[in-house]
């Protein structure tokens, strides 16, 4: 409620004289702390790479990819959650100083088209039981043109230039629970026909959160950014 009431002045001010312009950025910083879901960083337990890519996991839960870069690739990420429940996942594109144009993908101008991302998941108490996770909704902070990211294959991609961090949010299906907590797998793959090649993500974070809320506070969150 304090959120909605803080949004409405917000517009308000916006539509008021220049003067005021300054006091609806300054709100508008305010409603985008308050309006942001806890996450929780999946670091990966296991890295595979179907080219001939490394998989390198970092302090701070990314995943950094180096070596030769492949025409094209698949990656695997399986993790480990405490989480008893979760409803989103959060898909994070970062820059790094390792790659071409500083990412955050690995073609030569930092770009990346990420294909398909299917996720699996079981019980952390029978992690042998696994089971496709489908999405409903997804939002990202970019998307080329008037491309939407797509639900189903969970497509994403950036190829018209790099050099800055984008992050995409895919809300579940159905919320996942389980009082042992979750093994989750993440097949990225980059398969992008005969013309794009090498066009692989070069540094990501996986996160994922509880919060029913999480999709509609971050789509209501980006539209005031």
């Amino acid at each position: 409620a304090n959120f909605r009431k803080a949004r409405e002045l917000y517009e308000q001010l916006l539509q008021s004289d220049s003067a005021r312009r300054e006091d609806a950025a300054g709100l508008a910083e305010v409603l985008l702390a308050m309006n942001q879901p806890k996450w929780t960083v999946l670091k990966p337990e296991e890295l595979t790479s179907a080219g001939v890519s490394t998989l390198t996991p970092l302090e701070d839960g990314s995943i950094l990819a180096g070596g030769p870069n492949p025409a094209h690739d698949l990656y695997t990420v399986t993790t480990k959650t405490d989480l008893q429940k979760i409803t989103a996942i959060r898909l994070e594109a970062l820059t790094d100083d390792s790659l071409p144009n500083n990412g955050p993908g690995r073609s030569s101008y930092g770009g990346y088209v990420m294909d398909r991302m299917e996720m699996h998941y079981a019980p952390a108490a029978g992690p042998h039981d696994m089971q496709r996770v489908m999405f409903s909704a997804a939002t990202t902070d970019y998307s080329p043109g008037q491309e939407r990211l797509q639900v189903e294959s969970a497509r994403w991609h950036h190829a018209g230039g790099g050099g800055s961090d984008h992050v995409a949010f895919y809300r579940l299906a159905s919320e996942i629970a389980s009082e042992s907590g979750a093994v989750l797998t993440f097949q990225m793959t980059f398969n992008h026909g005969r013309t794009w090649l090498q066009l692989h993500l070069g540094r990501f974070r996986i996160s994922a959160t509880d919060d029913p809320t999480a999709t509609t506070r971050v789509s209501a969150r980006m539209a005031l950014s």
